[in-house]
């Protein structure tokens, strides 16, 4: 089955979207630095795309989403009604990819599992990573540059990414309200395991 939704990034998304993450990168936020960029006008999250894709998905009872792997065609810019292309490819998969009329701009592959697999993976005790972006410059990254590690960004920004786009939550019995916030991914606080969807998830990102 499948269908067409669209979905239309604003300013104040991607400000909503850097005070989540911490990415504070010019060239998603400043006009005028924007416009000395080859791109002319601030650029769109690549992360956000694929969480405006993920909220088009249907919920998966019992199911967890477990790994994301993105491929970035082209950017996306604010005041764009750009078309979502939804393909589930199977119970435990959907390939989601997102048009400017009919030019491709990136591809999301969405792997769930069931909630009970993922739990065994990735149960953790206590989070220890990173809480504030690393910042890197373009000598930091070249062809096949592989970047490991975890990172907590902002809970309570993240709950109102999530309300935002509603994507986060896509499985399980509760349904999308079954966590309080993005803080309680992996179970960490107390909240327990059987009530969220999003346990931890791997992205895959490939430099060319």
């Amino acid at each position: 089955m499948m269908h067409r939704p669209t979905v239309y990034f604003t300013k104040q998304d991607l400000e909503l979207f850097s005070a989540a993450s911490h990415d504070r990168n010019p060239l998603h936020l400043s006009e005028e630095y924007a416009h000395t960029t080859p791109y002319g006008e601030p650029v769109v999250f690549g992360i956000l795309g694929a969480l405006a894709a993920l909220g088009h998905l249907p919920y998966r009872q019992s199911m967890a989403l477990a790994s994301v792997a993105l491929e970035f065609r082209n950017p996306m810019t604010v005041g764009v009604t750009y078309r979502i292309e939804v393909s589930e490819t199977s119970i435990q998969q959907s390939l989601v990819k997102i048009y400017d009329a009919e030019r491709l701009m990136m591809k999301a592959t969405f792997t769930f599992l069931p909630w009970q697999e993922c739990l065994q993976e990735t149960i953790v005790s206590e989070y220890s990573g990173r809480i504030e972006a690393a910042d890197r410059t373009r000598e930091d990254f070249v062809v096949g540059s592989r970047v490991t590690g975890m990172y907590a960004p902002s809970a309570s920004d993240c709950q109102k990414v999530v309300e935002r786009w509603g994507g986060i939550y896509k499985g399980r019995d509760s349904g999308p309200d079954s966590c309080d916030d993005v803080g309680k991914l992996r179970g960490g606080d107390g909240t327990p395991w059987e009530t969220c969807n999003l346990l931890a998830v791997g992205a895959r990102f490939q430099i060319r």
